[in-house]
């Protein structure tokens, strides 16, 4: 039964490769954790904001209702209208105090369209001022609102898009579109000053039939404030530089163990002598052969092993190596530079 000898130099090969492969995957790991912390932000203000938008419509005096008012929601003859009583309300509630300046106005558009081929295309577009721009400043609070009370004519607008349709002979699909404003700046002590927009909008078609009020609005939202957190940009910079470190390092050693393995194969026979010189017996005569099945190897390392698992001394003749086993030889050719 043959004894194999465990050949240390492969399982050397195998634990280097290991590293190699362990340094990368650590490197990249390093950089991924790196790239997190860029995008890793700390929440330093949050708040809450509540909008509303409530209206109740005017009528001209007439016998068909009980009331000169209706409220919001409804559907409504548009010759009854008188106006539109809009209040807009904002409200900011947040979590700790600072110096908020606001300022709000109250803008809109009369837009009028056609309808072609199922396609609308704007034809008019008049802009109004409901109320000039309005600034508040105030000093460590936690919460501020605002009412704004605005009255539209309806019949007013009405006019102008029937005086527009007779003017141009066309018919048109128009709605006032009115949009209360409002921008803040925060002030904190760990950040810059950040300016924050915000709107609420009605839309009131302007028909000579019927007409409703649409809102997009988010009533109720809660926001914050957010800033890189202390020291992220130096620990970014930590894990890149020790990421990068284990994956150029790992390279390099990768680089230069596939070129010394590939220079194995045309290694001088001095080099080989005295790396292998306990296992390397050096002979004048050759070694005869004839009757032995040759086997040629390729890899030095092969025969290496060969001789290893087998403990058999390698012959060395001029340029060749020789391992004798039974009736079998293996031949290594050394190709000089």
């Amino acid at each position: 039964m043959k004894k194999y000898k465990i050949n240390k130099q492969n399982i050397r090969k195998i634990i280097i490769y290991y590293l190699i492969i362990s340094a990368i995957v650590v490197g990249v790991i390093f950089i991924k954790i790196g790239f997190n912390l860029e995008k890793s932000q700390e929440t330093i203000y949050q708040y809450t904001v509540e909008k509303q938008d409530d209206y109740e419509v005017l009528l001209k005096p007439n016998t068909f209702y009980e009331s000169q008012t209706l409220p919001s929601g409804l559907c409504y003859a548009s010759n009854s209208i008188e106006a539109f009583d809009i209040h807009f309300q904002y409200h900011l509630k947040a979590k700790q105090k600072a110096d908020i300046q606001y300022h709000y106005s109250v803008v809109g558009n009369l837009i009028g369209k056609v309808i072609e081929v199922d396609e609308e295309k704007e034809v008019w577009n008049r802009s109004f001022v409901f109320l000039e721009n309005n600034a508040q400043e105030k000093e460590s609070i936690e919460e501020f609102s605002v009412q704004c009370p605005i009255n539209i004519k309806y019949e007013d607008y009405l006019n102008l898009v029937n005086a527009y349709e007779k003017e141009y002979k066309i018919k048109i699909e128009s709605i006032l579109k009115i949009r209360f404003i409002i921008s803040y700046n925060i002030s904190l002590p760990a950040i810059e000053t950040k300016t924050i927009e915000d709107t609420i909008e009605l839309e009131i078609p302007i028909t000579d039939t019927i007409t409703g009020v649409k809102a997009n609005n988010e009533k109720i939202a809660s926001k914050e404030i957010t800033s890189e957190a202390e020291n992220t940009k130096i620990e970014q910079i930590v894990c890149y530089i020790i990421g990068s470190i284990f994956i150029i390092g790992a390279s390099i050693v990768l680089i230069i163990r596939i070129y010394k393995n590939a220079k194995k194969h045309y290694e001088p026979i001095e080099r080989i002598l005295k790396n292998y010189g306990d296992l390397i017996a050096t002979v004048t005569n050759k070694p005869d052969i004839s009757n032995l099945k040759i086997m040629y190897v390729i890899k030095l390392e092969d025969l290496i092993d060969v001789a290893e698992q087998n403990q058999s001394h390698i012959i060395q003749y001029a340029n060749n190596l020789y391992v004798i086993i039974h009736e079998y030889a293996y031949v290594y050719v050394v190709k000089e530079n």
